[in-house]
């Protein structure tokens, strides 16, 4: 028999193994796909796993955290604002319209990097060249620190720092003096005057896992101290944020239902701007008194509105004007040395995506204007945990 295949035959035969071929290629292809899916996706095979069940106490957390949520935007949607009867706001261009030197000095703020483990300290911010440094007291890493003289002497200031509770030191060149027993959880907000020769702060034994106990003024009182003797001269209860006068006579503070003025003398205390009818004053509103007494810058943030408020004589209105943004927050104001700037720290309202607040800054404003004339960035930095203690020349 002959064996030599017919060139229609040989055709079939090459058209078969190239078939063949192609079968196997793609089989080839289709294995290894199916090993790499298995490789980095186990679960493919696997049924997915089911949420374990909450227990008990787990359960309850879950529902204190949700209820402490909802009280802090009650809180935060009743913010007050000032309300002066009779009075309209003027435009800000007509407050402060004179003269003013150009922006210099440092800015201290204490704050943390995100994601850093050290916690808080003190920070200087140059205001001309933005540069940032790291400000450390001698050997003392402080959580806050306030200067003691109206002359922007770096020779002696107040430092708050936590040793078992939060404490205050009255430190200088040669000495550093205990002036607080730390029996209190918590001190915010040193301010000295020189001319009363007293420190005013913010004490509180709140409970800091309940947060709206920390938002709430009447939970913080104002301390008057005599570093010399250590004596607690006065105790103001409900008050928040002292920003003493010029000549020491007594202080602005805000209490739950307004701005109120304090005399050091007669102990007697005023209210000067009330809030809005149904709002109260929380501790997330901010406010700073220029050197000279004249401007009272009131930030409440969650409202994103800044209240310039200029007084004809301590505790009596002349007029006011406001910064108002429905994009931004602002905290922690901050007049200049010379009262013709303020610095605010600002962020913009959460992002609709991630839900995060975004923008974080530091603005220099000129008293009398209607936006910002420098913006320093700090989106590095932890918000939470970012205020601005004092500015010097």
């Amino acid at each position: 028999m002959d064996s030599t295949f017919t060139p229609e035959q040989q055709n079939t035969s090459k058209q078969k193994n190239s078939l063949l071929k192609i079968v196997s290629v793609l089989l080839a292809c289709v294995l290894l796909l199916l090993c790499a899916l298995l490789v980095s996706s186990k679960y493919l095979l696997v049924p997915p796993a089911t949420e374990p069940e909450l227990t008990a106490a787990e359960q309850k957390v879950l529902e204190t955290q949700i209820a402490i949520a909802r009280e802090v935007e009650t809180l935060y949607a009743g913010e007050g604002q000032p309300k002066i009867a009779e009075m309209e706001p003027v435009p800000l261009e007509t407050i402060g319209s004179g003269p003013v030197s150009d922006i210099s000095g440092t800015v201290y703020f204490s704050g943390t990097y995100k994601d850093s483990k050290k916690g808080v300290s003190v920070y200087a911010l140059d205001v001309v060249t933005g540069d940032i440094a790291s400000y450390k007291p001698g050997e003392i890493n402080a959580l806050g620190i306030e200067f003691t003289t109206d002359e922007n002497s770096q020779s002696a200031f107040l430092i708050r720092l936590t040793v078992n509770g939060d404490v205050v030191h009255f430190v200088t060149s040669s000495s550093s003096v205990q002036i607080s027993d730390g029996s209190n959880l918590y001190i915010r907000n040193l301010e000295w005057s020189e001319e009363a020769g007293l420190l005013a702060y913010n004490s509180s034994k709140a409970d800091e896992t309940t947060v709206t106990s920390m938002h709430l003024i009447q939970n913080w009182d104002i301390v008057l101290v005599d570093p010399d003797s250590k004596n607690v001269v006065d105790t103001i209860k409900g008050g928040h944020q002292p920003k003493w006068l010029k000549d020491g006579s007594g202080f602005y503070f805000l209490a739950s239902d307004g701005l109120y003025l304090y005399d050091r003398a007669t102990k007697v205390r005023t209210k000067v701007v009330p809030v809005g009818d149904g709002e109260v004053v929380i501790t997330t509103s901010k406010m700073d008194l220029s050197q000279d007494g004249t401007y009272l810058l009131w930030g409440t943030p969650k409202k994103g509105t800044l209240t310039l408020i200029e007084f004809s004589n301590p505790g009596v209105v002349k007029q006011y004007a406001q910064i108002t943004s429905t994009a931004s927050e602002y905290y922690w104001p901050h007049f200049s040395p010379g009262g013709g700037h303020f610095i605010v720290q600002a962020i913009d309202h959460a992002d609709e995506i991630t839900k995060e607040r975004i923008n974080a800054r530091m603005e220099v404003w000129k008293v009398g204007s209607s936006t910002p004339l420098k913006s320093y960035s700090f989106t590095n930095f932890d918000f939470s945990q970012f205020f601005t203690d004092d500015w010097l020349f």
